[in-house]
């Protein structure tokens, strides 16, 4: 079974800069990224967002296209998108964040099965997007897609939501995670806990709120802010990054992510 990450972002520069590294990233572990972005149809720095996706050399498993709704935020509608790549493709897909690197081939799973991973990262609270998988049919069954329209699905679920509308941050922010916990609770599940560092960060994660190499294993990492806001990609969190990059992948030539970070400051700044 084909196996797919699927991922999201709207049109702001500090989230779509990201989506090249993460999608190479991905596609390393054998996974097939599948984004859905925000921003597209609305003529929002349309150069910024052709040329990136350009960049991230995507094949057709790519679908973009989301629609914004006047009610609701850019950002929501572009989280919660992640819970339906079961519109677009058949196999197994796992969700996960646009900022998220993945370090490893962490992610086992039975391809018949439903399995979060992470639960204890939330205090047993949420389900969190990173990371939930299943197989396309049961994606279909959890999330009641009764249509291939994302987009009004995404419209239907929204308006299930309160939270959605609500102008408090910490409500708003993790309707994606309560539809998707509440969609969940009826069906069995396989939950593989992460485990927490001393710092209370996840095992294996570099994580921009607490930034380190020295971890005993690679998983993932939550990357750091402003990496293409330096004109030198030597200095401050890009050259961060490009450290963790070199330490993971010794062997790989990382100039095209240079050239590109650069590229990428010049459309933003004139956007």
């Amino acid at each position: 079974m084909k196996k797919y990450i699927v991922l999201s972002t709207n049109w702001n520069p500090d989230y779509l800069y990201y989506l090249p590294l993460t999608v190479w990233a991905w596609r390393k572990f054998g996974w097939d990224p599948i984004v859905f972005i925000e921003g597209i149809s609305n003529g929002a720095n349309s150069e910024l967002i052709n040329r990136t996706i350009d960049r991230a050399i995507l094949y057709p498993e790519f679908y973009g296209g989301l629609k914004p709704h006047n009610e609701y935020r850019s950002d929501t509608i572009t989280q919660i998108s992640r819970l339906y790549g079961a519109c677009v493709v058949d196999g197994y897909l796992m969700t996960g964040d646009i900022d998220m690197l993945p370090l490893s081939d962490y992610w086992k799973f039975n391809e018949e099965e439903i399995t979060v991973w992470g639960h204890d990262l939330t205090g047993y609270g949420h389900y969190p997007i990173c990371y939930i998988g299943m197989p396309s049919d049961k994606w279909v069954e959890v999330m009641n897609l009764n249509t291939t329209d994302y987009n009004s699905l995404i419209k239907r679920d929204l308006d299930s939501l309160p939270q959605a509308k609500d102008p408090d941050f910490y409500k708003y922010w993790f309707s994606d995670q309560d539809l998707i916990t509440q969609r969940l609770k009826p069906f069995k599940k396989t939950l593989i806990n992460r485990g927490q560092l001393p710092n209370g960060f996840a095992r294996g994660r570099v994580d921009r709120g607490s930034w380190s190499l020295e971890h005993e294993e690679f998983i993932d990492c939550h990357m750091l802010r402003d990496m293409y806001k330096l004109s030198d990609t030597g200095r401050g969190n890009f050259a961060k990054t490009m450290r963790l990059l070199e330490r993971v992948w010794p062997n790989e030539n990382f100039d095209w992510f240079k050239e590109y970070t650069t590229e990428f400051q010049k459309l933003a700044n004139n956007g």
